[in-house]
C-alpha cells in the first residue's frame, strides 16, 4: 500500500509542496463564538476542527500576504498583526533551526582533529 504525499497550496506563491514543508494557520469553525487562530510549526501534524491555511517559511511569503491580507480574505475574519508576528517567529525559529543544522554538520565534518575547539567558535545567527 503506497502512502500519499498530501499537497497544500502556499497562499502568497502558489507553490504546491508536502504540507509538513508549510506553516499551517487554523481558525476554529464558526459555529464558535470565539473566533481562534492558531499557528502551527513547520513539521507537526496535529488535527484541529476548521478552516486552515498554508504558507512557505519565507519572509517575501509573509510579506505578500501581510500586504494583501491573504489571510482575512481566507478565513473572512479580520486578521491582527499579532497572528503575523507570530507567523514570524515561527519562521524565524524553524530559519536558525535550519543554519545551526547546517553549522553543526559542517564543523564536525570539517577535517580538523579537534572538533571541540572548532564548535566553539560558532556564533549564532543574527
Amino acid at each position: 500500500m503506497v502512502n500519499k504525499v498530501l499537497l497544500r497550496t502556499c497562499l502568497a506563491c502558489g507553490k504546491k509542496e508536502d504540507k509538513l514543508k508549510f506553516i499551517r494557520i487554523n481558525r476554529t469553525p464558526k459555529k464558535n463564538k470565539n473566533v481562534d487562530i492558531k499557528v502551527i510549526e513547520i513539521g507537526k501534524e496535529i488535527y484541529l476542527d476548521g478552516r486552515s491555511a498554508y504558507m512557505c517559511p519565507d519572509d517575501l511569503c509573509l510579506k505578500k500576504v501581510r500586504k494583501s491580507r491573504k489571510l482575512d480574505k481566507n478565513f473572512n475574519y479580520k486578521i491582527s498583526d499579532v497572528v503575523y508576528d507570530l507567523i514570524e517567529k515561527v519562521m524565524i525559529k524553524h530559519q536558525s533551526a535550519k543554519y545551526f543544522n547546517y553549522k553543526i554538520k559542517d564543523v564536525f565534518s570539517s577535517k580538523s582533529t579537534d572538533n571541540r575547539s572548532s564548535f566553539t567558535q560558532y556564533q549564532k545567527p543574527m
